[in-house]
């Protein structure tokens, strides 16, 4: 959801907060905060992403995605692939679980956990 459907949404009085559940900034949650600009995904990255230095400066994830990976060779698109999808949807878990169960990971074992994950699928593709 982008910030002005984000409005729109608020503003036919359907119930969202406002706020960020990963950082707790005042923010509409948008699909570009939610998995790249927010405080706790930048860091989240950091972690996942050690030894790619070379990402380029964007405030889109589609964007980050795309040019990473068109700079990449068919052999290891498929790694980055499984790589984006994995913590993407940890990301999106760990959003889900602090809303809906009122429970959170520490950051460091979300990479661990998101690490572990993404190398299990990996090496069953």
């Amino acid at each position: 959801m982008t910030p002005v459907e984000g409005k729109k949404v608020v503003a036919k009085s359907v119930h969202i907060t406002p706020k960020c559940v990963l950082c707790n900034q005042n923010i509409l949650e948008a699909r570009d905060h939610l998995f790249w600009t927010c405080t706790f995904a930048k860091r989240f990255w950091r972690g996942i992403l050690p030894r790619i230095v070379n990402l380029p400066i964007t405030d889109s994830i589609k964007r980050v995605w795309v040019l990473r990976r068109n700079s990449l060779q068919d052999n290891h698109r498929v790694y980055w692939d499984t790589l984006w999808a994995g913590a993407v949807w940890a990301l999106w878990r760990e959003r889900n679980r602090r809303i809906f169960a009122q429970e959170r990971k520490e950051l460091q074992h979300l990479i661990t956990e998101t690490n572990l994950q993404i190398n299990v699928w990996y090496s069953i593709l």
